[in-house]
Order: structure tokens, then sequence, then C-alpha cells
């Protein structure tokens, strides 16, 4: 696959530095605008190739500057190419025409000049493709004359720096190649020419020079290359041997070039005095006015666009708009050019958002016709930084992120899109946006986590609609509901004259009747014998009612007859019906007693509850059920009170008795029938902490945690945290008779024989393992340092009379490359320097300090220095130091400030006292502390600012951090000075007085390590010098690793690591546990993970074993 990028991100020498450590084979392209070029890439170096296939117009350029051959003989080379199938210059070297002294002298530098100049593209892009080489794009062959013309990358940067600092010179005194030159006269009539006074160089340009021929023609006719010319004119110009011309005398030639109609040599003039004052406006607006006279439109309007990048850097807005819309009427707006310079014009006032938007579709469309993806891809950027959160903008992005397949900048667009469609409450767009950035990098536990959170709030949104609906129907439902009994009841009340109440009583009593038809048909049951009781109240009312009225209607006397009849069999049926409930009521009674006798009381309560369900006409009976219920539900009440305090002791950590008070009433739980629901208390930790628990399969909860099993079952336990080992125990557990918790497992393994004990304790401890991601193995070793810069793990060892260094793959544990010397070396160290931006490493052996860097695949010395005692410290402080020094110490007190360019000793500080620790580089001063208690701040400069006296020995190195330094002494002292200010601020002493060996600085926390008889204490202090905690830790002899970004604190010995989770609040807790097997040296790194929730641990043993292991932030 292809790699692509803008060189406004990735600069080219970064580029060829990057392939250069790759070792990466294959062509690389450039981009500027219309221009292309093309190199070559190789193991050995850099080559300059043609533009495109079979074009010779670079190789022409010189072989014509320099006359290797005429025009009219390059056919006949060409017809000689073509038949022995190689590459111009190859042929010509073949033939003789080219020699290796032209190679090295004419044409290696022509190259180099070409290679040089492809520097400067900062707003191109590049395209680089792993390919063998290509002949047709070959000025020679790679494995002959090409060697010539093959480049270091090495060289070419070290080069690159050395001109750019000559190129500020030579513009500072030459704006530009349309500048024009005249001979000195009057210093040329003093001085005698001279040739043995000039180089060749400057005698061509001195020779060339009339008053009409610009740097560009100068460089043209002289067949120098660009550098060349301009220094050769620098060098003339300085000794005042040259004079250029001004602006005002190009000015007049341009004015009297129009008036003789020679308008080509006038534009010249003109464009030549802009190039050497390109702010100049009336200049510009005379050469604009010339411009439009001539119909010149588009070189009327470019001076237009600049007169309006002027004024808007002077701060004329105003203005600035007017000569931007005089350059947009004159000027085509359909041309790719104009309308970019219309597009940025815009986004620098801050147009209107929905008119620049139109703007920037209209040329995103015509580079999209162009093929001109990245600039399609700069200009929705370049928007979205002026209007970044215009939708549509970021969608058009990520149509060109999917063409480009740039994975990385898809990932952040999608995420940025999708958290924009969050902000707005457009959550399913939101969760189908994040869905594709989880297909892009599975890894996201975040994202996965957002999708989870959205489709459960949509779910619950989906429901809420519904139920809106829903509801909304239930009210419709309702109103119309009311409509109808509205209508029925306005339809009943003006139906018409109602029934006499003669014939009401009749036809209430034949409801009634047939009411009474129907109950028949149905068992016995208390519903029934209540709705008997219904049916008689209502009869006799109706009996009453139909006897007042049989005074006035006769006719009532046949139908209360058999009312009365009917209410006569109603009440018969009801009291034969109570009297066979009462019955069944005391039968089952009586079955609740006999199961209560028998033990049965879980049986028992439900019967008893359920005959109170049913009518009892006697008070005594429901009164003992009463009681019964009371008494049982008495003794599940003391077994509840049991169980809550075995909670409350487990929360006290008294595993055993917890164990122990609920194997003692285990009895009681066989006496009320519940011995199903009786478990047994097993309290689970882990370390590291937040394993999941599954128990038979079930998910129970995240360590620590109290787990509760029941006896006489088999049981499954399975314990899982990425990224360690799962452990699963299979066990049984019952009560013996004699109330003795019994238990039995499978598997002889030692952890499986450790948890059967453990379940008999009530608690257990397990400490997860994990695999290592990698192991390595280097030489066996006595001592070992280990360093970790960007993506590279570099290891030193000292090993019979030899040092030896290996940088290595972090994340494979493959040897990238090594280096060997004699001597014993310590210190490594690994740093950058600015001015060639790149790694070097550095290290002491004696008395003498080296600095390397890596050079395909092993390390090359870069600088070496030699002081007059062996070194004890050393310090770098250069990535915050603008000016790239080192701080030294020497044993016998001396101390150095080196500069890390060349090694160069900047100044030297006789102290005359044994240094506790390295000295630090802070604001131009170099502080530094005696081990007899001595501390000091030197200017670098020269001149002592601070001196202080603890009168006790120093016993940690010394720690710089916000403007504050602290100090640790014996006797568990800490002081804290601001060195600058001359001021003792707070001083802490510890109550087990032990010797203060290393000091840290964490969130706003100062932590002292202590060392005592039986391992280590750690104190926290606040900035004033407060006590926070003090948390002591079991390992003796113990040191310490730390990294600033991690909160993580890493204590280690011979014999176990142990690292201590630093919350925010709080004292530290054991995060994770290893046993280290042997008593070998070891060394540990902790590394944090890029993009990663978590750290590597890299650890280094004497037997030459190297392991790596990745571990989760807790």
């Amino acid at each position: 696959m292809a790699l692509e990028g803008l060189l406004s991100q990735l600069d080219l020498a970064t580029l060829l530095q990057t392939l250069d450590q790759e070792k990466k084979e294959g062509i690389l392209t450039l981009f500027r605008g219309e221009s292309r070029a093309n190199l070559y890439i190789a193991k050995d170096g850099v080559r300059y190739l043609a533009s495109e296939s079979g074009d010779n117009t670079d190789l022409l350029e010189v072989l014509y500057r320099h006359r290797f051959i005429k025009r009219d003989q390059l056919p006949e080379y060409e017809k000689m190419q073509k038949e022995m199938g190689l590459p111009l210059g190859e042929v010509l070297f073949q033939k003789g025409v080219i020699t290796e002294d032209d190679l090295r002298q004419v044409m290696a530098p022509f190259f180099a000049e070409k290679i040089f100049n492809l520097f400067d593209w900062n707003d191109g892009s590049f395209r680089f493709e792993e390919m063998p080489p290509d002949m047709s794009l070959e000025f020679f062959h790679p494995e002959s004359a090409g060697l010539f013309v093959t480049f270091d990358t090495s060289f070419l940067n070290l080069e690159l720096v050395r001109r750019r600092d000559e190129w500020k010179k030579f513009r500072a005194m030459i704006p530009s190649d349309e500048c024009i030159f005249v001979i000195n006269e009057e210093v040329m009539a003093k001085r005698p020419y001279n040739k043995e006074d000039f180089n060749e160089n400057c005698r061509k340009i001195l020779h060339l020079i009339d008053g009409r021929k610009n740097v560009a023609e100068l460089r043209e006719h002289s067949g120098l290359s660009n550098f060349d010319t301009y220094t050769a004119l620098f060098e003339l110009y300085s000794q005042n041997l040259i004079k250029m011309l001004d602006v005002s005398h190009l000015i007049q030639e341009a004015e009297q070039l129009y008036q003789e109609e020679r308008f080509f040599e006038g534009n010249q003039r003109f464009k030549a005095a802009i190039k050497i004052n390109p702010n100049n406006l009336p200049l510009r607006m005379a050469f604009a006015k010339r411009c439009l006279e001539r119909g010149e439109m588009d070189e009327g309007a470019d001076q237009f666009f600049h007169i309006g990048w002027i004024l808007k850097n002077e701060g004329k807005w105003e203005e600035a708009r007017k000569a931007f819309m005089k350059a947009f009427e004159i000027a085509p707006k359909d041309k790719e050019e104009n309308l970019e310079k219309y597009f940025y014009f815009l986004l620098e006032v801050k147009e209107d958002e929905s008119k620049v938007w139109e703007v920037a579709k209209k040329l995103a469309s015509m580079y999209y016709r162009g093929g001109k993806l990245l600039q399609v891809r700069t200009v929705y950027e370049n928007f979205l930084k002026v209007f970044p959160q215009h939708r549509p903008a970021k969608v058009a992005l990520i149509g060109v992120y999917r063409r480009q397949g740039d994975i990385p900048h898809l990932k952040e667009a999608l995420e940025s899109l999708a958290d924009y469609d969050l902000a707005q409450g457009d959550y399913k767009t939101a969760h189908a946006n994040y869905g594709e950035v989880y297909k892009l990098d599975p890894q996201r536990v975040d994202i996965l986590q957002k999708m989870k959170g959205l489709e459960q709030f949509i779910t619950m949104d989906t429901q809420k609609q519904r139920k809106r609906v829903l509801w909304a129907f239930v009210y419709l439902y309702i109103f119309a509901g009311f409509l109808y009994f509205g209508y029925l009841y306005l339809d009943y009340s003006y139906s018409g004259p109602k029934l006499p109440k003669s014939l009401q009583i009749v036809k209430k009593g034949l409801e009634i009747k047939e009411k009474y038809s129907l109950l028949k048909k149905k068992k016995e049951s208390s519903d029934q014998l209540e709705i008997l009781q219904e049916l008689a109240k209502n009869l006799i009312s109706i009996i009453k009612e139909g006897e007042v009225l049989l005074i006035k209607d006769p006719g009532l006397q046949k139908p209360l007859e058999e009312y009365r009849n009917l209410y006569a069999k109603i009440v018969e049926q009801r009291n034969q019906i109570l009297k066979n409930l009462k019955t069944k009521n005391y039968e089952t009674l009586k079955q609740a007693v006999d199961l209560e006798r028998k033990g049965k009381y879980q049986e028992a309560l439900k019967v008893y509850k359920a005959l109170l369900k049913t009518p009892f006409h006697f008070s005594k009976v429901p009164s003992f059920i009463q009681e019964r219920i009371h008494e049982i539900s008495k003794i599940r009440t003391q077994i509840q009170v049991i169980q809550k305090k075995v909670r409350i002791l487990v929360q006290k950590r008294a595993f055993q008795k917890a164990l122990d008070l609920a194997i003692q009433n285990y009895s009681q739980f066989l006496a009320i029938g519940l011995k199903s629901r009786f478990r047994i208390p097993f309290y689970l930790e882990t370390i590291p902490p937040k394993a999941k628990v599954f128990l038979n399969g079930a998910y129970l909860g995240m360590t620590p945690m109290l787990l509760e099993y029941s006896p006489q079952k088999w049981q499954n336990l399975r314990i899982e945290l990425t990224p360690f080992e799962t452990l699963s125990f299979d066990f049984q557990g019952w009560i013996s008779k004699k109330g003795k918790l019994l238990v039995e497992g499978k598997g002889k393994k030692p952890l499986a024989i450790k948890f059967l004990k453990d379940l008999q304790k009530g608690q257990g401890i397990y400490l997860l393992d994990q695999k290592p991601r990698w192991t390595a193995y280097i030489p066996k070793h006595v001592e070992t340092f280990c360093f970790n810069r960007k993506d590279s793990l570099f290891i030193q060892i000292n090993l019979g009379g030899e040092t030896h260094i290996y940088r290595m793959n972090p994340q494979t544990g493959k040897i990238l490359s090594s280096f060997r010397s004699f001597g014993f070396a310590s210190a490594l160290r690994v740093f950058k320097i600015q001015a060639f931006n790149r790694d070097f490493l550095l290290y002491s052996s004696n008395n003498q300090l080296f600095c390397l860097y890596e050079k395909r695949g092993t390390f090359v010395p870069f600088w070496n220095q030699r002081f007059m005692k062996n070194i004890e410290f050393i310090s770098t402080n250069t990535d915050d130091d603008k000016d790239q020094r080192l701080a030294l110490a020497t044993e016998d007190g001396t101390l150095y400030v080196v500069k890390s360019v060349n090694g160069s000793i900047i100044r030297s500080f006789p102290t005359n006292y044994a240094m506790s620790g390295p000295p630090l580089i802070v604001k131009d001063s170099v502080l530094f502390a005696c081990k007899d208690g001595r501390l000091f701040g030197q200017k670098i400069e020269g001149g002592q600012f601070w001196e202080e006296d603890l009168t006790t020995l120093i016993t940690s190195p010394l720690y710089f951090a916000d403007d504050l330094l602290f100090v640790g002494c014996e006797k568990g002292q800490v002081y804290s000075f601001h060195p600058f200010r001359q001021k003792t601020l707070w001083s802490w002493q510890s109550k087990s007085q032990g010797n203060i060996l290393k000091i840290l600085y964490a969130k706003k926390k100062v932590i002292a390590f202590e060392e005592s008889h039986k391992g280590f204490y750690l104190h926290a202090l606040d900035l004033q010098g407060n006590l926070k905690w003090t948390f002591f830790a079991h390992c003796l002899s113990a040191k310490v690793e730390y990294d600033p970004s991690l909160p993580i604190l890493c204590l280690y010995n011979k014999s176990q690591i142990l690292l201590y989770y630093l919350p925010p609040k709080g004292k530290p807790r054991l995060y994770w546990k290893k046993q280290v097997k042997g008593q070998e040296p070891i060394t540990l790194l902790l590394v944090p993970e890029a993009g990663q929730k978590g750290f590597s641990l890299y650890q280094t043993m004497g037997s030459g074993k190297v392991l790596c292991y990745f571990l989760p932030l807790p």
C-alpha cells in the first residue's frame, strides 16, 4: 500500500530520515502545483530521477550548459539509447562522453542542487511506493555511473542545515532571482583585477555582470548551480565589488521600455522591482495599471490580489476588500488559482458561512475533476478550521478520507461527526457513525460503551414513543366512551316516560331469578357463597317494596309469592354451602397442624396463609392461625438477623468468625425446612482487583466480593480479567453432623489445594498471573540499564570488560541494532538534538563521554569528550533546554556543562566536594548537592547565586518541579526550597527516622521513600509540608520505578515485583504482584502505551532474559 501525505505535516527531511531508518526501497514522488519530482530511495542513499518516464530535460540542461554534447548530436545518442536499452546518461558514460571526474565534479553537484531545491516544497504533497528501480526514470544505471550521483541521507540532512544558515545570509542581501547587478567602477578602479584574488565561480559571475542580466540569467549563462551562484554573488557583494540596482532605477527603465513599446522587457523590469520590494504598494499599483492598459487581465488581477493581501496585513480591511473585489472583477473566477485565492480571502475575513461553503464546494469540484484529491482535502480541512461545526463539510471530508484510504484521519473525522450528532440530539445517526469507528478500530472500548449507551437510550426513546402513541389511543378511546355514554344518557333521559314502579319490581325480580339459575350450575366455593348472600339481600328489599305497592296494584300478589319461595331456596342453599366450607377448612387446618408437628414449617406456613383467605365465622380459629404464622415468621426473622451478622463480620474482615457463625446456625435452617436457602460465605479477593466472577456460569460481580454458595452441590467458580489468565475451580462443600465444614474439589494442582483450604477459612486472595507479551534473550550479564524512547527499547549491559547496547522493537522484542565497545559503561541516555532532528545515544565509560547515532542497523560515533577524572553522574535536560546542554559531575567533585551538539565544554566548576546525585540544569543555572549537606546554585555564565547548608547528610538525588527543589536526607528529613528566591520553604521529619533514598512529585504531592530494616515507608506531603498519608510496603532492599504520566508506582528487588496504584485521594493500594524465581539482578521499566488504556512493563534479568508485560490501567 502506498504512503501518502502533505509536506506541510511531514517535511522532506523527516520523511527521508524515516524511510532510511526503516530500510525502505522505492520511488518517492513529490507534487507542488503542476510541478512534479521523483527520487529513488535505496539502501545506499537517494537518487534524483526524471519527473516522467523517458523525460531527460534535467539531464539535457546540464549537458548543454557544460557543452558535453551539441544539440545536433542528441538524435544520434537517443538512437543508441533505444538500441542499448539503457538510460541516456549511462549511454554517454559508456561511450566516454562523460567521465568519472565529470560525474563527480559536474553531475553530482547539479543533481544535489536539484534535491536541495525540493526541501523548500513545504506546501506540496508526497507519495511513496516500494518497488525496484525504474530504468525509464533513471539517468544512469544504479550499479555503475549511478553510484556517483547517489547521496547519503545523513549527508543531505547535515548539508541542508548548513545551507539553510547560508541562505539566510544570502536572502538578507539578495532578495530574489530578479535582482540585477552592475560593476562598482569606483572600487574596481582603485583595485587592479587579479585572477588569484577570486575563485573560479566568482570569476565566471564577474565576467557576466553587465547591468542587464538578473540573477537567474547569470546562473543560466554561467552553468553554476543556484547555491554556487548566490555564494559567488554574496562574496563579490560583500567585498563591494558589485552593486545591486535599486527599485527606482528598475521602474525608470520599465517606463522607458514601455514608451519604446518593448512591453515584455518592461514587464520583466517591473517584476524584478517587485521581487526586490514585494510590499511596495505604489509599485504594484503602477504595474497593475500598465497591465490593464494592455489588456493583460490575469497579471493585473494577480497584482490586485497581492495589493489586497498587503492591505489586509496592514489592518486596512475595507481597502483590502475593495482590492480583492477589483481582482475578482477583472479575472475569471472559474480558474483554480483565482477561485482558490477568493476562497482563502473569504476564510480570512470570516465571511458568511453559507457563502464560503458554496465557494468551497465549487473549488473542490474543480479539483475533483482534475484528480487533485489532496487539494480537495486541504480545502475541506481549512474550511473546518474556521467553521468547525459545519456538518456537510465534515461529511464531505470523510468521503475524501475514504477515497484516500487514510484510516487514522477517517476514524478521527467519523468520531468528531458522531460527537457532533450526539450533541445535536440525532442519536441514531451518532450511533451509526460510532459503529463505523468501531469497525475500523475494534480495540476502542470507549466507543463500544458509547454505542451501548446510545442503544439503550434509543430503545428507551422508542418505547416512550410507543407509549405516547398508546396513551393517545387510550385517551381517544376514553373520549369516545364519554361521548357514547353521554349519548346514551341523553337518549335515556329523553326517550320517553319511565316504566311504572310495579313493572320495575317485576323486572328486578326476574333478573335475580335468572342469576340464581346460572349460579346453581357452578361448584361450591367461597365466591359462590358471597354471591348468594348478595342475591338474598337484594331479593328481600324487592319483596318489601312490592308489599308497599300491593294496595295500589293487586297484580303484584303472584310475583311476590314466587319471590318469597325463591328467597327461601337461596337461604337454604347458602347455609348448606357454608356448612360444607367450614367442614373443609377444619380438615385443612388439621392438615397444617400435622405438617407443623412433623417439622415441615415451610409447607405449614403456606397452608396457614391460604386458610386466612377463606371465610371463618368463629373467632378462635383465625387467631390460632395468626399465632402459628407469627411463631414461624419469628424463626425466619432470627435467621435473617444471623445472615446480617455474617455480612457485618465479613465487612470487618473477620472471615473465620463469619464462617463459624453461619455453620452454627445451620440447624435452624433445617428446623424450618429452609435447607435449600442456606449459604456458606466466602470472601474472594484478587490481585489485581476488579476481576469478573462467575458461579456455575452466572455472573455475580467483580472482586473483591462476598461469595455465598449452597452446600451439598458441585459448584464451578471462574475468575476472569483481561489480559490475565483465567482461574477455574470445581468444588463441593457440606456441613457434617458434628457441625464442621467439609470441602472436596477436582484437581491436585497447588492452587486448587490452596482454594479448598481457603474455603474452610472463609477467605481467599489470588494472584492473577499473566503470560509475557514477548520474551527475548541477550547475553548473560552483571549489570543492566533499560531506557525507552519513542518506538525503541534500549538495553545496555556490561559483560566481560565490554559494553553492549541493543535497540529493540518494544512491540515484538526483535533486536533492531546493536553496539559494542571496550570498558564498562554507565548512565545510558537517549536524547534528541533539535538541530539534526534525530535521537542520539549518550553513555559514559570511566573518564570519557560518548555520543552515538544509529545508521543502517548499527551505532556510529558522533562525538566523544575526555575529562580529567572518572564520570560519576550525568543529567540530560535537552528536551526542555533550548540550548541543548548536558550536566555531569566527576568523582573529584568537578561540575561540567557540555554542549550536546558537539560535546564541547561550555563551562566547568571545581567544587572539591563529593556529589550526592546528578546535577540539574534549570533556567541557565546548575543546581547540585554535596553529600555533606550543602546545596549550591551556580549560573552557567559564571557566578554563584545560592548556597544552603543543611548540616546533615543528603541521601537522595535532587528533584526539581514547579520551580521548587526537594531534597531527602538522613534521619527521615525532607526539605523544600525555592532556589531562585534563595528561600527555604519548609522541612519535615518522619517518626521512624530512616534514610530518604528518593523523592518523587506526583499529582501535587511530594512522595518520599524512606528505607527501614523491615521494608519501605512511603510518605505523601503537600506543597506546604503537611503529611497526608504514610504507607508501608514489605519489600526489602527495593528499587523504585515511576513514570509521571502513569498512576502506578513500582517497587522491586531480586525476589518480587510490586505495583501500587496511586489514587487521586487516599493511600496507595496493591495493584499487581509477581514473584521472581531465583536471585538474579533485575531491572524494570514502565512505559505508557499511546492510544491504549494500559502500560507496558519491561523486565530484564541477569540470565539474559528480557520480558514484556502489558497491564491495563486500574
